[in-house]
């Protein structure tokens, strides 16, 4: 109950302190005397109201001091207003680690607020004492300094003692062996500081015959001593691998071809890579669907596309798969012509990336439009121009919408385009 009367009595005298140093702001200036009292409250300040002529007035919250954990309080209604105080971030350390100790430093901790829980992240304190250089590591050697062993520190505590040199005989060679000339090494850790130098046998005459690699054996070059009889090979090379012509349709789901290297008659056969099309046609209720295998041109209705030798590849980002260009052209068996554009190795697709720009000779072309075919139907015109007798287009072989794996080939049907 005191302390309420105090409350009180001091809030009276604030208010008296107030009325003297303020007049009232009536515009009449008919008020010679000013006390106010608090009419209402609001977010954004206080009414109040002149005891002697009664007029009422708003102005901002002021009064109170804000500390880190509560706004100032408003003297006339009391209400929280502005921000929070800032911390007062000094010597009290919080459980929150900033950085260990080390071997010259303490562990320092981030500052905890003098006033409230709050922790600084980046006022710190320092606590305890430094750990202290460790001496358990590895001692000196001729060539290394002892460092601190603890992690992270690195401290030279003992310098590098030098090397003591000691002669290492020069061995003469003979026609069987090697020799050696004269070197050095360290007596202490054995570290070699002039190598010796292996000095060439005397007796061997070496001749060399050389074998060229073929499509499934490695090169290489044998040397044999003319006088001992003693061989030896170097400078081998891998096999080429086979280098195969045009694919052929077998009629069994697989397709062949013949390696071209001089010598080898192997032919490869490999399974065909069959990918759905299908052609939306104008005078049918349905698509024309058919398969093709872009490897050696086989289509489902038992059309084949011819392959275009003339035609080339360039990557415009990224690069080229491994393998080289199949580009196949030809009539369906409806009468549509197409184009598959792809990449093949050993008879198997090998997948492109990114933009491919193709050229082919722009005859092959002739009173055609280009239309980008996609597995469902859909078609889209493809842009092409024409220079010195060429074609030239771009294609791009990065995964569909909707679909995650990238595109293997890509199908182009040709327009007849009316004069």
């Amino acid at each position: 109950m005191k302390k309420l009367v105090l409350a009180i009595l001091a809030g009276m005298l604030l208010l008296m302190l107030y009325g003297t140093a303020m007049a009232c702001p009536n515009p009449d200036g008919s008020c010679s005397m000013n006390s106010y009292s608090c009419t209402k409250a609001e977010e954004d300040g206080h009414w109040l109201r002149c005891r002697f002529c009664g007029y009422e007035f708003k102005e901002n919250h002021w009064g109170g001091t804000a500390t880190c954990q509560k706004r100032a309080e408003c003297f006339w209604d009391r209400k929280a207003y502005g921000e929070l105080g800032p911390h007062s971030f000094t010597t009290k350390a919080s459980s929150q680690l900033a950085s260990a100790a080390t071997c010259t430093e303490a562990a320092k901790y981030y500052a905890q607020c003098d006033n409230c829980d709050a922790v600084s992240d980046t006022v710190t304190v320092s606590v305890g004492d430094p750990l202290g250089h460790d001496y358990s590591g590895a001692p000196a050697t001729c060539t290394t300094d002892q460092v601190c062993a603890r992690e992270g520190c690195g401290a030279v505590l003992d310098s590098a003692k030098g090397h003591t040199p000691v002669t290492d005989a020069a061995v003469a060679p003979t026609c069987t062996a090697t020799g050696l000339t004269e070197g050095t090494h360290c007596e202490a850790c054995g570290d070699v500081l002039v190598a010796q130098q292996i000095v060439p046998m005397t007796g061997h005459d070496y001749r060399s015959a050389t074998r060229a690699p073929t499509c499934t054996e490695g090169g290489y070059t044998i040397y044999t001593c003319a006088n001992c009889g003693a061989s030896h090979t170097a400078n081998e090379t891998s096999p080429r691998g086979h280098w195969f012509g045009e694919w052929s349709a077998n009629g069994d789901d697989t397709h062949s071809a013949l390696c071209r290297r001089n010598g080898c008659k192997h032919t490869g056969t490999t399974a065909c890579a069959w990918f759905d099309g299908q052609l939306l046609m104008q005078q049918a209720d349905e698509a024309y669907a058919f398969a093709v295998c872009p490897v050696c041109g086989e289509v489902s209705d038992g059309a084949r596309l011819s392959l275009v030798e003339a035609a080339r590849a360039e990557a415009l980002t990224e690069a080229l798969p491994r393998g080289e260009l199949v580009l196949r052209m030809g009539e369906l068996a409806n009468g549509e012509i197409i184009l598959s554009v792809g990449f093949e190795y050993s008879g198997k697709l090998t997948q492109p990336t990114g933009e491919v720009k193709i050229t082919i000779p722009a005859a092959l072309l002739e009173g055609y439009a280009l239309s980008l075919l996609d597995a469902d139907g859909a078609e889209s015109a493809l842009p092409f121009a024409v220079e010195d007798g060429e074609v030239s287009f771009t294609l791009s072989f990065a995964p569909v919408d909707g679909e995650e794996a990238p595109i293997p080939i890509r199908l182009i049907r040709l327009l007849p385009v009316s004069e």
